[in-house]
């Protein structure tokens, strides 16, 4: 049922320790306001579900949520609580197809080992929990009876994916294996210690805010990481909480216990004010308690469902209009005041952006003056508040641009031929090598600006010297980098060339192509076998090429890579690689290794052998000793009649007199 390692996921939870604190929290200490005292384990509302996991489901690294998802599911909080839920990302989530309707409260305890036991323990809306009508996943027998050593009956099925699944007295058990669910059972019934004799400081984590719907507690050493004076030895566990205190109101609670209260030092308590500080909601309670570090916030859930105006889609920059329109997406109506419109991060005249309108909601425009704008505005719709988070949309611009390029000159010409105003103070022509264009760091090559102190208006052009081929150009706006690019081009080497490839003659012939019907010098264009000089080349044929000239090679085996490049910098312009046109596929069944012959000529079995390679061994299967001939398509022949191992990575390469034809793969290698 696990579908990534349990450090993983505690990494996770601690992630949203600090992070959902980050966003949530200010300071420590702003009220006298204690967690609730610790209570009996008994009290524990969830007490009859934690009797149900058993200890050895859970050690010293180990966590356990408690959630009373119908009071969540009720507030419809569970998007602002999932984190605090190890269900989740566990594959467990999946038995009711991402909509745990039918759960009313649920208990789930893991621990660090990727092999080690999970369970999930829980009870139903309607108190009478059914596999094969209430969850999503596939079982993969029916439900049978099973009666545990202690006598108590249940019903029983392992799940068509992973896991298993029981239920017995309206409860319903999730589990790693059989093993799990009769230890669940036995510790239900008080005949085997539930996981809180294994884990004792689940109770006080759990009592730290005992009233909490959502509750979960780890016990791994994940805090040594968010706080730099400490090791992983110095804490108990840590607390993730939240509390639905009214149909509007959230309480999100946090939680860390050290070891000992020697440990809490200013610092510690300063980093913890550091890891929760940010503004905007009310701390309603605050604490430290001996080695024990509490936090408690409130969200008003009123306006977490508030859906701020967003989504933008600009409109295009169009000389010919007055204005810009910016189109908001999607939102609830919200009031102009709580809004402020931006671009490049400066406020912008609220007359003109909200068109006298009172409220912003999803379907209406936002203008920007013509005049104020220009290509790659950054425009934002940033909330005055703390209900929404800001939206952001860029200002593209499609320009008309005209490149031209001259091999023989090596000159560069650029033309704008659009009616958009541009300053040429921002237009900037940046080169850069083709090949290192697109990576993440690249080098310029060179960069030009060369309408300064101008309007760029249309015909307005350029033209730049000594401009290699297999230069990428780009037009840019302020910055010379692609992302700010208005157009852009390659110059590529005139002509392509393409490779066919005659097997029966062993015979290569390469073939150029030009766009125009000039001839070229042919000692511009080499061919190249696996990288070297070919023994044949253009030269030796003449002094020029031109459309359709054509070149053979001969004694070309199958698997040579034909390429050929252009100028001095060996340009590539076209490769190919000789293939015999069969191709072979393999079928493992039962043990039995079975060739394929997938397509292409036939071929006669004399001289053909098939070269096994399993693992490290190689086997030679004479083909003529299993078939008679020829192999043609469709045709199989069996390699192997019984394969020692269930699933080795096999490859075989299939030789006719000792040449290379193809390869056929089962398996990863």
């Amino acid at each position: 049922m696990r579908d990534r390692p349990r450090r993983t996921l505690l990494s996770g939870i601690s992630a949203s320790l600090v992070g959902t604190a980050a966003g949530c929290l200010s300071v420590l200490d702003e009220t006298d306001e204690t967690p609730s005292e610790e209570t009996d384990a008994s009290d524990d509302p969830f007490a009859d579900l934690l009797a149900a996991v058993p200890a050895d489901t859970a050690d010293e690294s180990a966590a356990l949520s408690a959630v009373h998802e119908s009071r969540l599911r009720d507030a419809d909080v569970q998007d602002l609580v999932g984190p605090y839920d190890i269900t989740h990302g566990t594959g467990l989530t999946e038995l009711f197809a991402g909509d745990t309707g039918t759960v009313s409260r649920h208990v789930t305890v893991m621990d660090e080992g990727l092999e080690s036991p999970f369970v999930t323990v829980f009870e139903t809306e309607s108190g009478d929990f059914d596999p094969e009508r209430d969850i999503d996943a596939a079982l993969e027998t029916e439900l049978a009876t099973r009666e545990h050593d202690a006598g108590t009956d249940y019903e029983f099925a392992p799940l068509a994916d992973a896991g298993v699944v029981a239920a017995l007295d309206g409860v319903g058990i999730v589990a790693d294996s059989a093993s799990t669910v009769d230890a669940a059972i036995a510790a239900r019934d008080g005949d085997a210690p539930a996981v809180r004799d294994a884990v004792t400081t689940f109770d006080e984590g759990l009592a730290a805010f005992a009233d909490a719907d959502i509750r979960t507690v780890t016990t791994d050493d994940e805090w040594s990481w968010a706080y730099d004076d400490l090791e992983p030895e110095d804490g108990e566990y840590a607390i993730l909480a939240a509390t639905v205190s009214d149909p509007d109101t959230l309480e999100i609670h946090h939680g860390l216990s050290l070891v000992d209260d020697s440990l809490v030092t200013d610092d510690l308590v300063d980093r913890f004010r550091a890891q929760l500080r940010s503004g905007g909601r009310e701390i309603v309670s605050s604490d430290v308690d001996g080695s024990l570090l509490t936090a408690t916030v409130e969200i008003d859930l009123a306006a977490e469902r508030h859906e701020s105006p967003g989504r933008l889609e600009a409109g295009e920059l169009d000389a010919d209009e007055q204005y810009v329109e910016i189109e908001v997406g999607a939102g609830d109506p919200t009031p102009v005041d709580e809004l402020r419109l931006e671009l490049d991060g400066e406020p912008y005249d609220e007359e003109i952006w909200a068109d006298g309108r009172d409220e912003i909601e999803g379907g209406d425009t936002l203008l920007v003056a013509t005049e104020d704008a220009e290509p790659y505005l950054r425009i934002s719709l940033v909330h005055e508040g703390d209900r929404g988070m800001p939206a952001h949309t860029t200002l593209y611009a499609d320009f008309e641009w005209t490149v031209d390029y001259d091999l023989d000159a090596r000159t560069l010409s650029v033309r704008y031929e659009d009616e958009f105003p541009l300053d040429g103070d921002h237009v900037i022509l940046a080169l850069y090598d083709a090949d290192d264009a697109e990576a993440i760091v690249s080098e310029l090559v060179r960069t030009t600006r060369p309408w300064t102190g101008t309007d760029l208006s249309t015909g307005d052009g350029v033209t730049l010297e000594d401009v290699a081929p297999k230069t990428a150009v780009y037009v840019c706006w302020k910055e010379p980098t692609r992302s700010k690019a208005l157009t852009s081009d390659r110059i590529q080497p005139i002509g392509e060339a393409t490779v066919d490839y005659e097997y029966e003659t062993r015979t290569a012939t390469v073939e150029l192509a030009f766009e125009d019907d000039r001839t070229r010098p042919a000692a511009e264009y080499t061919v190249l076998r696996d990288g070297e000089l070919a023994a044949t080349q253009w030269h030796d044929e003449g002094e020029t090429v031109s459309d359709g000239d054509t070149l053979e090679l001969a004694s070309v085996p199958v698997g040579t890579t034909i390429s050929v490049v252009w100028g001095a910098n060996d340009l590539p312009i076209g490769s190919g690689e000789a293939d015999s046109s069969v191709s072979f596929d393999l079928t493992v069944e039962n043990g039995t290794v079975t060739l394929v012959h997938d397509g292409g000529r036939p071929l006669p079995v004399s001289g053909l052998v098939a070269e096994v390679h399993i693992d490290d061994e190689e086997i030679d299967v004479p083909l003529d000793e299993r078939t008679d001939g020829p192999f043609a398509s469709g045709d199989t022949v069996t390699l192997i009649d019984e394969l020692e191992r269930d699933d080795p990575p096999l490859k075989v390469r299939v030789r006719r007199d000792g040449e290379y034809i193809d390869d056929a793969y089962d398996g990863e290698l």
